[in-house]
């Protein structure tokens, strides 16, 4: 690292560049290292950044400049993390999305950011739905001018990244995130975890989620290190690819880390997993005896707490013992004040459930276009509201106990029930609706829609499905069950009592009252 890029908090180097200034650094230190491991093809750094130089030729041809934004549908792959370096050479804006989204996602983002371009494959049909949007695909990409590409110079302080996550408002939030709140979280998160330049990183995340980004792409490609990736996610490929590319970390959610465990039992699969220094884990509720079953393994299960408006929360270290890493969601990253509220605002003591709040350096810096909505998101003294509920002990640790926010949370993505309750609102066999989760053992919660018909009406499960695909509903969000009930149960002040729903479908079939 040069001096450009470095500065030393508490005797850790934290980068102070944006992406493209740090993955530069590290080209002219060593352009021959391996930076990026796809399937049997492996890229150095000086081919990857010339990748990178022909699309960013491309993009600028197309129009894009620094601060403008350009959505992206990729995978995790090679020509994904070109595209990524791409926009941060040029100082434009990234919004990834992933390749799943539907037309109505698509639609709303593209009306929200209004992007100078999308970048697609070229099957992608969704997004020449949408009108009036500039598509460059993943092959323009390949095919730009590497020597007549521009660099901006931009700030590690300018907005680098926009991720869109649940709301609670029926439509997706547009987190903003700089190259410098990136820095600090991955320097924490590196500190925590032992990881050193020329290391390796698994990329199991998706890179078209904002955690994925940070983790797969920002991290390894701003402190020197390689990433392996995995292209469409298979338990058994996952483990087999953590064992022959000798990967030394990983970050998961929960139900990843659930189906590599089956994969491992259904098939006796004993992987050589040695050089893996810890699996970082979280997004979702995690069972206390996983930690047991991943040590089996030989590796060490690292709970961690974080949101997309705050990565660098908290994280379970290696060298911290078994039975904590069971139980605790994490010690607060340095310089991250983590507290916990009532609902008053007020500071509780250690030992207490609340409100999680949080500030410091790894926070984003607003939704975008929402500045009413960011001032509503902090409480006294500049706290994040996070709406999770948490213990805090003596000690320090972080311990997620529920949250107040109505989300259901299947396979790590958050999902907002008022958004399907909107559509099925308007089917005109549907009177009322309230969609809530129930648990399930591998993605954590599931959806179910709780459904009064009008008079008279007839309406079924597969009638939903057609009717939410119709709206262009992504397909992760469809509930997966559906019950017709007499009403929805309704609070004094007239909102609904979905903890009576939920404990109305968690009730064996032959055992539900509807009311």
């Amino acid at each position: 690292m040069t001096a450009r890029s470095v500065f030393e908090e508490d005797g850790f180097p934290v980068l102070s560049t944006t992406l493209w200034e740090a993955f530069e650094d590290s080209v002219e230190r060593d352009p021959r290292f391996i930076a990026v491991i796809d399937g049997e093809r492996e890229v150095t750094r000086g081919e990857l950044a010339y990748l990178a130089a022909s699309a960013a030729q491309c993009l600028a041809t197309a129009g894009v400049r620094r601060g403008d934004r350009v959505v992206m549908k990729g995978e995790n792959d090679i020509s994904t993390i070109a595209a990524c370096l791409a926009v941060a050479r040029l100082g434009a804006i990234l919004v990834p999305c992933p390749s799943k989204y539907g037309i109505k996602d698509m639609t709303f983002i593209c009306r929200t950011v209004e992007p100078r371009v999308v970048i697609c494959a070229l099957e992608d049909d969704t997004i020449s739905q949408i009108g009036d949007v500039r598509i460059v695909t993943m092959s323009d990409l390949a095919s730009g001018d590497a020597a007549t590409a521009p660099v901006t110079m931009a700030s590690c302080d300018d907005v680098t990244l926009i991720g869109f996550t649940a709301g609670t408002t029926g439509r997706p939030k547009g987190v903003m995130q700089t190259a410098q709140s990136f820095n600090y979280t991955t320097a924490r998160w590196c500190e925590s975890i032992g990881l050193e330049p020329l290391e390796r990183v698994f990329g199991l995340l998706p890179m078209s989620y904002l955690s994925g980004y940070a983790f797969n792409v920002h991290m390894p490609l701003s402190r020197g290190m390689s990433v392996v990736c995995l292209s469409r996610w298979d338990p058994v490929q996952a483990l087999e690819l953590l064992a022959s590319k000798r990967c030394n970390w990983s970050t998961s959610i929960t139900s990843h880390v659930i189906m590599m465990l089956e994969a491992a039992d259904r098939l006796n699969l004993r992987p050589d997993l040695s050089a893996l220094r810890g699996l970082t884990c979280g997004g979702a509720p995690i069972p206390d005896d996983m930690a047991d079953r991943v040590e089996a393994l030989g590796v060490k299960l690292l709970r961690a707490y974080g949101l997309s408006e705050c990565l660098g929360t908290a994280m379970m270290r290696p060298s911290d013992p078994l039975s904590l890493r069971r139980y605790y969601d994490g010690h607060p990253m340095l310089n991250m004040d983590v507290e916990v509220f009532d609902e008053q605002g007020n500071v509780l003591p250690r030992g207490q459930e609340g409100i999680c709040g949080m500030r410091g350096p790894a926070l984003f810096t607003g939704y975008w276009g929402e500045p009413q909505q960011t001032t509503d998101s902090f409480g006294a003294a500049g706290f994040l509201m996070t709406g999770d509920l948490v213990v805090r002990t003596e000690e320090g640790f972080v311990k997620v106990v529920g949250r107040v926010k109505d989300f259901i949370i299947r396979g790590g993505t958050n999902i907002d029930p008022v958004e399907i309750e909107e559509l099925l609102r308007g089917h005109p066999a549907v009177r009322d609706v309230a969609v809530v989760g129930y648990p399930d053992e591998r993605l954590g919660e599931r959806a179910c829609a709780c459904v009064v018909l009008e008079d008279g009406a007839c309406f079924s499960f597969d009638e939903m499905v057609d009717h939410l695909e119709a709206q262009g509903l992504t397909r992760h969000k469809f509930p997966e069950r559906y019950l017709e009930v007499q009403s929805i149960p309704l609070s004094s002040v007239g909102k609904p009592l979905k903890s009576e729903l939920r404990e109305l479908i968690s009730r064996p079939p032959s055992d539900i009252s509807i009311p």
